[in-house]
């Protein structure tokens, strides 16, 4: 309903043809408007009257006292508490109140009533709705209730469709052995981490540490990933993704390896907000991964660097030296009659001997130098000392007094015999391959002295005049 404004009045509109556009009360106004009394008063009454029913439709706090011209007319008196029933209504509708009843007659009471149950019925589904039962229970009342009926149709297919998300989801997480976990930087209560999270620590999900607190958990020797996931958890990481991989503490005191591969999401402002990543296990590949590389730098029997690392450390020891002003030497050694052994005692007699060979050299030097097995029975030594000819004397003896005690081999002892040859960086050279032609060169002169026995490189003689 519609009360006629006062621009209307002004502009001189009759009362009648105001109220006839206006709504269903229109007469009932225009007869009060006629009322013998007013007529009495001529224009100023009708003001009065205009001015108090306008009061009661738009006014916050009007007079509901009638004017004296309207006193002891019935009719203006249902009007005016049709008017104060529809104030009072609405105020209770708009606070939330749709219980009580409308006690206004007429055209506005039934439509109050009818507005108050359709209201009262939409808030009764919200209710369902927000229990999660959307199936649509409207009955046909009008454009509010076919409305709802129609978002609660929508609402129920999206809710089918997130159903299925969630379920599909929820196997994916079951099905991969990966870890997934949710953080939001500054808001730690809502982390969400998936089971496996706490499977691959050896917890359970409930004594799973908080995900701010993992960094003291990475191996400290992981210093990079250590880092950036620091940076990450504290929503201060710079980048859009992040891919680390680390040794990580496990409940059982032993450090595994993971990798960590994650997504950071940013507001307008660029603060992280939201960080979604996965916890993969992937110590198995790595220790296969670390064997592989093992294998091909090492050897197998020994244990000891093969040729190729041994050369590597050649080339830094080369590189260290040449800054510290040390000396490097390059040994070379062989055991002597290996073939016997072999032909005597058998091949398991001989890779028992290497590898008591290889223990005894390794323990004769420091944990700084290097020994290797670069052939057959062939090793390589490298040490580091001063550029003084009595140290490598003394180092060589050193090596010499390890191999004394006899091995034994298949309950036969065999008293190990080697032969050894030496160059010195930088003096006998300052090239890789040069040092170890040159300390070839003295193996080969101390196995021409009779085996047993070791020899430093020295150039050979030019005779002059011959």
């Amino acid at each position: 309903m519609k009360f006629c404004r006062s621009a209307d009045m002004q502009a001189g509109t009759p009362p009648d043809a105001v109220y006839a556009r206006e709504g269903a009360s229109a007469k009932e106004v225009s007869a009060i408007l006629r009322n013998d009394s007013i007529k009495e008063r001529g224009s100023s009454g009708r003001d009065e009257v205009l001015t108090y029913f306008h009061g009661l439709a738009f006014q916050a706090d009007p007079r509901t006292a009638l004017p004296t011209a309207l006193e002891g007319d019935d009719r203006v008196l249902a009007l005016r508490d049709a008017l104060l029933q529809v104030r009072t209504a609405l105020t209770r509708m708009h606070e939330g109140d749709l219980d009580g009843a409308i006690d206004a007659g007429g055209f506005f009471g039934v439509l109050l009533d009818m507005l108050r149950m359709d209201l009262k019925h939409v808030m009764e589904l919200m209710d369902r709705m927000a229990d999660g039962d959307l199936f649509p229970r409207t009955e046909p009342s009008g454009g509010l209730a076919e409305a709802f009926d129609r978002m609660a149709e929508k609402c129920s297919r999206t809710a089918s469709r997130l159903k299925a998300d969630e379920e599909r989801w929820r196997i994916a997480l079951q099905c991969s052995r990966d870890g997934v976990f949710e953080i939001f930087p500054g808001a730690w209560e809502r982390t969400f981490c998936s089971p496996n999270m706490a499977g691959m620590q050896r917890l359970s999900l409930k004594d799973l540490p908080p995900l701010k607190r993992w960094v003291k958990y990475i191996h400290p020797e992981d210093v990079k990933a250590r880092h950036i996931l620091k940076d990450v958890l504290d929503g201060t990481y710079i980048k859009g993704s992040y891919d680390v991989v680390f040794r990580l503490l496990c409940a059982d005191g032993v450090y595994r390896w993971r990798q960590s591969r994650g997504q950071v999401f940013r507001d307008a402002e660029g603060r992280v907000v939201r960080t979604l990543g996965i916890l993969r296990d992937i110590h198995s590949r790595k220790e296969r991964e670390d064997d592989f590389k093992y294998r091909a730098t090492h050897d197998v029997l020994t244990g000891l660097p093969s040729r190729s690392l041994f050369h590597q450390h050649l080339l830094q020891m080369m590189a260290s030296a040449k800054r510290t002003g040390k000396a490097v030497l390059v040994v070379m050694a062989d055991l002597d009659h290996f073939k016997d052994v072999n032909d005597t005692l058998g091949h398991h007699a001989g890779d028992l001997l290497l590898q008591e060979f290889a223990a005894r050299l390794r323990s004769s030097i420091r944990t700084s130098d290097i020994a290797a097995r670069v052939g057959g029975d062939e090793f390589a030594l490298l040490l580091t000392c001063d550029p003084e000819p009595h140290n490598y004397a003394a180092a060589i003896q050193r090596i010499r007094a390890s191999l004394e005690a006899p091995a034994c081999l298949e309950k036969t002892c065999y008293q190990i015999h080697a032969s050894m040859g030496i160059a010195v960086y930088p003096q006998d050279g300052d090239e890789l391959l040069v040092l170890l032609k040159r300390a070839d060169n003295a193996l080969y002169q101390a196995k021409d002295s009779g085996r047993n026995t070791y020899r430093f490189y020295t150039p050979p003689t030019v005779a002059f005049g011959s």
